[in-house]
């Protein structure tokens, strides 16, 4: 059977291709060092004359020609490569089983990777106690811009080379307090949330899935993934489509993602616009369809991911087989692989078979779970979650409309694509760097977009508008390295004063995105005072949205359906159990790429996009969501008497019910990686629906 075309795997490199990141990485490493010594940060600015680092740096620029024949032999060998070998998967998949570190043993290696999961840092919150404190039916989102690019763009952009900042920053990551998930901040009132004390924090909460941008290169991604494997089993990475058309097969998107859950299928697209700077970047969309049937903490039958979110819930006895690799939950036969669904044994006790016990015990190959009294209603067998991570191309405003036209049409197809008719849709969340704020004239296309009709930004009231509790998330660069943002707890007193914040983050008053946004300074007022403002240091460009509709094209078990949607296929025969993407129904024909070439008369189509000028910037219809929350804060109602959740969603907390699920729940701007990169990271906890 062909392997289908969006099931997640790890894809082996051509040899021409290997050969050829071989002749062109000394190079590009060689080059960017030698580059990279004439820009000077502002943290490095008094630490020595730049002539030496000059003088370095000459040695280095002529090894750099020397390197470039082999560099472009090995560029034509990339080339060949992509010709030949057109279905490439745009991306490499990870996945490190997250089981309990044995000291003595640190040499278990990482399944298609050969990672040792030994070396990568411990995990800084204690398992058990996290498990336990979780909140039930919620997933955690966050996305950040870490700026792990080529040396010579980082320090460009005033940062510190990656190989300092990667395990500082892969450490902050995965300290969480998992205390933060407890208590829904938007059930505070909306004069709480406007001070800012429960929403920007110098802590992270426990997080489920990450969305990071500019992880630029194969070795980058790997090394960050591997510093993560103490929190994150799954991991995207190395993320482009190697085509004259998307990147001129130079480098990659940048995209990086990281969950707790099963990524079962993923895909990539390039924005079908972009300028000629952005062609030799892949800029473009990631999607993943996550399984998110256990959202505590995975491995509650002991399978053999042990442990891991979505390793499997009830998974074959030894190996940890994932819940629906076949046509019975479990991998293979009966739930859990035995004769009861519990995998063996009795649940708080079982020693045989796979499954490993849930009062705290372990149990054959399963592992350990620490969870405890977790209550088991938590588990969705059937539920599934969609994540889009994006990165929009800075300094060129008249593309942000194209690229979320582009990725709110891609959204819809890869659900239709990859979701099963017996599966349930728990969330869509639709997020990264989209480069466009909410109130900056430049960015008002982007701002009456139609997808605000069908997205929901908890921080957005309006065009123009945000929400009392929002801060900005670009910060101006050459105030990185100041003594406030060194620590997290500083600079979070900084962004919850709109005064100071003006200072750090750029203000939401651009009328054109020039390369001047990396050096402003806050305007003051004609007095020489700079005092707070409706937009000051609000440009909040790292957005997280979550999909308010819930009607989802259901997958068709049509073979026709089945046959355009689920894209180019690789011709290597595998075994029914890795179709994680397909009816077991499905045809084995070759099956064509609907990303590329969708017939039918369908209104929407890749590329067929209308020119900017053309279009009719009206704001697009309003959800029922957006229409009872503007009537609910029209209302003349103290902003102590009415908390965020109501505001937002036009109804009280405590009163929603199945029907309103998912809903947002908690918005954070947590500054743990103050003075690591230039973007503050933004997180979302949604509540979603335990009922199949």
């Amino acid at each position: 059977m062909s392997r289908d075309r969006f099931c997640c795997w790890d894809e082996p490199r051509s040899l021409l291709e290997r050969i050829s990141n071989v002749l062109i990485e000394p190079w590009i490493k060689v080059t960017d060092s030698a580059l990279s010594l004439s820009v000077r940060t502002t943290h490095e600015a008094s630490q020595r004359p730049l002539i030496w680092d000059m003088l370095v740096g000459l040695p280095l620029l002529a090894l750099s020609l020397v390197c470039l024949p082999t560099a472009v032999l090995g560029y034509l060998l990339r080339v060949s490569a992509s010709i030949w070998h057109p279905n490439r998967l745009p991306y490499r998949y990870l996945h490190i089983p997250s089981r309990p570190r044995n000291p003595a043993k640190g040499d278990e290696k990482a399944d298609h990777g050969h990672i040792s999961p030994g070396h990568a840092p411990p995990a800084a919150e204690d398992s058990q106690a996290s498990a336990v404190l979780r909140p039930k039916d919620h997933l955690v989102f966050m996305t950040a811009n870490v700026l792990m690019s080529y040396d010579l763009i980082v320090r460009f952009n005033n940062g510190t080379p990656v190989h300092e900042r990667l395990p500082v920053m892969a450490r902050r990551l995965t300290t969480h307090n998992a205390h933060l998930n407890l208590s829904p901040n938007l059930r505070d009132s909306v004069a709480r949330l406007a001070t800012k004390e429960t929403v920007v924090l110098p802590q992270l909460p426990t997080v489920d899935v990450l969305l990071l941008q500019e992880v630029i290169g194969e070795e980058v991604g790997r090394q960050l993934a591997l510093q993560l494997s103490s929190s994150y089993s799954y991991f995207l990475y190395d993320v482009a489509e190697n085509s004259f058309a998307a990147n001129r097969w130079l480098a990659g998107s940048g995209l990086f993602l990281a969950s707790k859950l099963r990524i079962e299928c993923a895909h990539f697209q390039p924005f079908t616009r972009t300028t000629n700077v952005g062609r030799i970047a892949c800029y473009g969309a990631l999607f993943a369809k996550l399984d998110a049937s256990p959202l505590v903490g995975g491995g509650l039958c002991g399978s053999g991911g042990g442990g891991d979110v979505g390793g499997g819930l009830c998974g074959s006895g030894g190996d940890g087989g994932d819940v629906d690799r076949r046509d019975d939950v479990g991998g293979g036969g009966d739930v859990g692989g035995g004769d009861d669904v519990r995998g063996g044994g009795d649940i708080g006790g079982g020693d045989d078979g796979g499954g490993g016990d849930v009062g705290g015990g372990c149990g054959g190959d399963g592992g350990c779970s620490t969870f405890g009294d977790v209550d088991l209603a938590v588990v969705i067998p059937n539920g599934v979650a969609y994540v889009t991570n994006v990165h929009n191309q800075a300094y060129d405003e008249t593309l942000l409309y194209h690229a979320a036209s582009d990725a709110q049409n891609w959204i819809s197809e890869f659900i239709e694509a990859t979701l099963k008719p017996w599966e349930k849709v728990l969330c869509n969340v639709y997020g990264g760097d989209f480069n466009g704020d909410n109130i900056s004239p430049a960015d008002r296309p982007l701002q009456e977009h139609p997808l605000w009709g069908e997205y929901l930004d908890a921080c957005r009231v309006g065009p123009g508008e945000e929400q009392p509790w929002a801060v900005g998330t670009e910060m101006r660069q050459k105030k990185m390295h100041f003594q406030q943002t060194r620590s997290p707890e500083t600079f979070a007193e900084v962004l919850r004063d709109d005064v100071q914040r003006r200072f750090f983050v750029i203000d939401a008053d651009v009328k054109a995105h020039t390369y001047d946004l990396m050096s402003c300074e806050p305007v003051p007022d004609t007095d020489g005072e700079v005092r707070a403002k409706s937009w000051g240091g609000l440009r909040r460009i790292d957005r997280l949205l979550l999909h308010t509709s819930k009607t989802f094209p259901a997958n068709s078990t049509s073979s026709k359906t089945n046959r355009e949607l689920s894209g180019r296929v690789d011709n290597s025969s595998v075994s029914e159990t890795n179709s994680c993407c397909r009816s077991s129904s499905e045809p084995e024909d070759d099956q064509r790429d609907v990303l590329r070439r969708r017939k039918g008369p369908e209104p929407r189509k890749f590329g067929a996009l209308e020119p900017l000028e053309s279009l009719d910037l009206k704001q697009g219809k309003k959800t029922k969501v957006e229409q009872s929350s503007e009537e609910f804060s029209g209302k003349t109602i103290p902003d102590e008497s009415i908390s965020g959740f109501a505001k937002l969603y036009g109804k009280n907390y405590d009163d929603i019910e199945e029907a309103d699920l998912p809903v947002i729940e908690s918005v954070w701007f947590p500054t743990v990686l103050s003075s690591l990169t230039d973007h503050i990271p933004y997180v979302v906890q949604v509540k979603v629906s335990s009922r199949i």
